[in-house]
This record gives C-alpha cells, structure tokens and sequence, in this order.
C-alpha cells in the first residue's frame, strides 16, 4: 500500500522469519516485486542473526536495515500437574513443529534408560527401551509444565537454515531447565555453549547420548545451567526487555527523518 500510494510513512516490521519456507515464487517479474516491497521498508526486526543474513541473500535488501532483537516474554501460567502425560522414569522433552529433528533425538536416547516426551510430532517409535511419549500438539500451559519436570529440554533440529525453537528456548531458559541444541548460529543468540547447555553437531547421535546421559547425571550441572539460563532469560528476554529494545529502534528511526505535522 505505501508504494502504491507513494507513502512515506516510516515503515517496521517486527517478527520477519523464515521459519517455514522462503517467500520467493520462482517468478522473477513477481519476485522483483516482492523485493521492491521488502526494501521499501525503513527498518526490519528479526529474532536471530542468521535469519537477517538470510532476508539478504534471498531478497535485493539493505543489510543495515535490519536489527537482530530475541523474543522476549515473560512466563504464562503452567500446568501444575502433567503426570499423566509424561514417563514415571526421569525424560527430557522436546517440543515444537518447526524445523525439529524428532527421529535422531529419540536415536540419541537410545541406551540412556531416559524417556521422553516430544510434542509437535506425530508417531515415533522409541529406540532401544526408552520410553517415549508423541504428541501431534497439546496446550502451551501443558507443554511448559512437561518442560518444568524434565532433566532437559531439547532442541534438536533438522539444519540451520530455518527457525530453531527460539520461543521454546526461552520458555525453558525462563524455567531454569538445562538445554541440550544443535550446534548451529541459528540458535546462537539465545543458547550459549556450556553456559546454558550442551550444544552437539548435526548427525552425531552419540553425542547426543553422552549429553544426555552427562545431565542425567550431574543434578548440578543441570542446576547450574538452568540457573544462568533464567539469570540471562529475565535481563534479556523479558517482555520489559523486549519492548525496551523494539522502543529504541523505533525512536532511533524517528530521530533521522523529519516528521511533518
């Protein structure tokens, strides 16, 4: 509409991500259109490096109109009692559709005797003797109560070019659970490396074994990297925190432009 109208509003856009698929048509007439509109934008938020590094490659864009800003929100309600969803032995839990690799988090429990509890998938078969427990979808209160009583929360995904759980890294990082990720930058602005988990590689399920079976183990570690989990949560990744920063951006382009009566 501002283009067709020859508008020059400042324009944002809060909360671009290529969680699903590109938005390219295949059409170059259409896709010349689709990035007149993207660069018609002043500024551009999006909630991980990589995803603007990706904006640029796919779409003709201005590299410096994007500012990176993690979600940030603070803890909903959580379902106090979830027994029935979850195994009676220890488990870590995996949750969310986007981009998440259920297959080889359920081959890295394989002789760990942990169980699990993924949701957001649909049937899997646990390997070796690990119970586990599949859900195609359950309500959010559920899933962070099933994500309060784990050892761990995983996030496991299928590459590095997507989305990558960061709404559920928060959510576990706000619940003080320990995170086991894949190594990859795209969950890199919310989980570090041994400071808020145990990152593995792409394709290697025993080490994601030894990560798990390494938390299963340690009540302190686990402790200790929930504890910095929240500690970082709450400074950066609160609501107050993310309206701070969104506020910034928006006061910061206003101070460049003249604005009219």
């Amino acid at each position: 509409m501002a283009l067709l109208l020859r508008s020059r509003a400042l324009l944002i856009a809060v909360g671009f991500n290529l969680s699903r698929r590109p938005f390219r048509s295949g059409q170059a007439a259409i896709d010349r259109i689709v990035d007149r509109v993207f660069a018609r934008l002043d500024r551009i938020v999006v909630h991980s490096t990589p995803e603007a590094d990706q904006f640029v490659a796919l779409h003709t864009m201005d590299r410096r109109r994007f500012s990176v800003v993690p979600w940030g929100f603070d803890l909903p309600p959580v379902a106090d009692d979830v027994a029935a969803l979850v195994p009676r032995t220890p488990y870590v839990a995996m949750i969310g559709r986007n981009n998440r690799d259920f297959e080889a988090a359920a081959l890295g429990l394989q002789g760990t005797g942990i169980g699990g509890v993924f949701v957001g998938c649909g049937d899997l078969q646990a390997a070796g003797d690990a119970e586990l427990r599949t859900f195609p979808t359950l309500p959010f209160d559920q899933c962070l109560g099933i994500m309060r009583n784990a050892i761990a929360s995983l996030i496991i995904l299928n590459d590095g070019n997507r989305g990558a759980g960061h709404i559920t890294a928060v959510a576990g990082m706000l619940l003080e659970r320990p995170h086991i990720f894949s190594d990859a930058p795209v969950i890199g602005d919310y989980l570090q490396d041994r400071v808020h988990g145990i990152a593995v590689p792409f394709g290697k399920p025993e080490a994601l074994q030894h990560a798990i079976r390494q938390l299963a183990d340690d009540p302190a570690l686990r402790e200790r990297y929930g504890r910095q989990g929240r500690e970082t949560a709450l400074i950066q990744m609160s609501n107050a925190a993310f309206s701070r920063k969104i506020a910034h951006i928006v006061l910061g382009e206003l101070g460049r432009r003249r604005v009219g009566p």
